[in-house]
C-alpha cells in the first residue's frame, strides 16, 4: 500500500513584483512529504523558506506550479476554500507567539475554534486537555504578560493543534526562546509526530535541532539544494 502524500508541489514557483523589480522567492520547487514526516527546512535568510510555508499553508497563492494539499490541488482555490483547510486541515506556529494580549491561555487556545464553528463543550475541555498536555494546567487563566517564552510558545503550540490539523507548520517558532526552552519545543514536535503520527513542516536556522527530524530539505536562492532523510536510533 502507498504511502499517503499530504504535500505534493511540482514546478512550483512564486514571484513578488514591485514598480521597479520581480523577485522569484521560489523557482520551481518539486517535493513530496508523506503522512506522519517531521521535515525540517534549513537554509540562509531569503533562501524561501517562509515562502514555500506560506505557500503550503495556503496563507500564499504560489504564481504557477501545482500544489496538492490533502489530496486537492489548492491551485485556483476561491478564498473561501482556502480558508476552510487553513481552519480545519493545518495548524500554524510562529516565531512571534501572536497571543492575544487580552484573552487568558485557554482563551487564546479556544480561539481557532470559533473561526472553524466547532465551539462546543468537548472543544472546549479539548482545549484544556491540550494547554494541560503542554504542562500549563496552572496556567489556563493566565494573561500572556504573564507568562515566559517557553510557556507562550506551548500556547502557541496548543491553540494551532486544537482543531486537530493533519499538518502542523512551524516557522522559526524557537527564534525568541533560549537554548533549553528551544530544545523542549523540537521535543514536544518529536513527541507528536512519533505518538499522533501527525505530520510536521518546521524551518529552522538551528543545525541540531533540525537534524531532531525525520528529514532535513536544505534551501538556497529559492531552490531546495539537498533533501537528507535520516535513520534515527529508533528505526525511522
Amino acid at each position: 500500500m502507498m504511502e499517503e502524500l499530504v504535500i505534493k508541489a511540482i514546478k512550483l514557483k512564486k514571484q513578488y513584483s514591485s514598480v521597479s523589480q520581480r523577485i522569484t522567492a521560489l523557482k520551481e520547487i518539486d517535493i513530496e512529504i508523506k503522512r506522519g514526516e517531521f521535515v525540517a527546512l534549513m537554509g540562509p535568510s531569503g533562501a524561501g523558506k517562509t515562502t514555500f510555508l506560506n505557500l503550503i499553508g495556503c496563507l500564499d497563492k504560489p504564481t504557477s506550479g501545482i500544489l496538492n494539499i490533502l489530496g486537492s490541488n489548492t491551485i485556483g482555490f476561491n478564498e473561501e476554500k482556502l480558508n476552510r483547510i487553513r481552519a480545519e486541515k493545518i495548524g500554524f506556529v510562529f516565531e512571534d507567539f501572536f497571543l492575544i494580549s487580552s484573552l487568558n491561555s485557554l482563551e487564546n487556545v479556544q480561539l481557532p475554534l470559533l473561526f472553524a464553528g466547532n465551539y462546543k463543550c468537548k472543544n472546549k475541555d479539548k482545549a484544556k486537555d491540550l494547554l494541560k498536555k503542554m504542562g500549563l494546567s496552572h496556567r489556563l487563566s493566565h494573561y500572556p504578560n504573564e507568562l515566559s517564552g517557553g510557556e507562550l510558545q506551548r500556547v502557541a503550540v496548543a491553540r494551532a493543534l486544537v482543531n486537530n490539523p493533519d499538518i502542523l507548520l512551524a516557522d522559526e517558532p524557537t527564534g525568541n526562546l533560549d537554548t533549553r526552552n528551544a530544545h523542549g519545543l523540537f521535543k514536544l514536535f518529536r513527541n507528536l509526530n512519533q505518538e499522533e503520527g501527525l505530520t510536521i513542516v518546521v524551518a529552522t536556522h538551528n543545525v541540531k535541532l533540525a537534524y531532531l527530524a525525520d528529514r532535513v530539505i536544505h534551501l538556497n536562492d529559492g531552490k531546495i539544494v539537498q533533501d537528507e532523510r535520516l535513520v534515527r536510533q529508533d528505526g525511522r
